[in-house]
């Protein structure tokens, strides 16, 4: 996967996704190249294909804290971007049940936090990175 970075360093954006996209083929069970790929498309600036990567992660591996939250996120930022409620609301409904399950789940926590930020509520957002940084202070840097 790390290789894909280096491509993409030198220009070659087009065989780093082609070599994602094989890691993905060659392991369809497993959510992380998939969600390797969606972390690729989302700094090229391709939310929706993100999305749909990560999509696909989640059918790999439906119970994947790391792919709920990541497509949580997605939504959020696109949500925010296309002032599009809807996915605003899903995003926001994703955190909240995994935060449920597990209120001190520090990267739930790290996205609430992004959200809280994102609609001015700057006190929440504090408080949701000072729980994070309870639960795992190696995230102060």
């Amino acid at each position: 996967m790390y290789r894909c970075l280096v491509l993409v360093d030198q220009g070659q954006r087009d065989r780093a996704e082609s070599l994602l996209l094989e890691a993905a083929a060659a392991s369809p069970d497993e959510a992380e190249p998939l969600l390797f790929l969606a972390d690729y498309r989302r700094r090229d600036g391709d939310r929706e294909g993100a999305l749909e990567a990560v999509d696909r992660a989640l059918e790999a591996e439906p119970g994947s804290d790391a792919a709920r939250l990541r497509r949580a996120d997605l939504l959020l930022e696109l949500g925010f971007a296309e002032d599009d409620a809807a996915r605003i609301g899903q995003g926001r409904a994703t955190v909240d049940a995994i935060l449920a399950d597990d209120p001190g789940h520090p990267e739930a926590l790290f996205v609430k936090a992004r959200l809280a930020a994102s609609e001015g509520r700057w006190e929440d957002a504090a408080a949701a990175l000072r729980r994070v940084l309870d639960r795992r202070p190696d995230r102060a840097d």
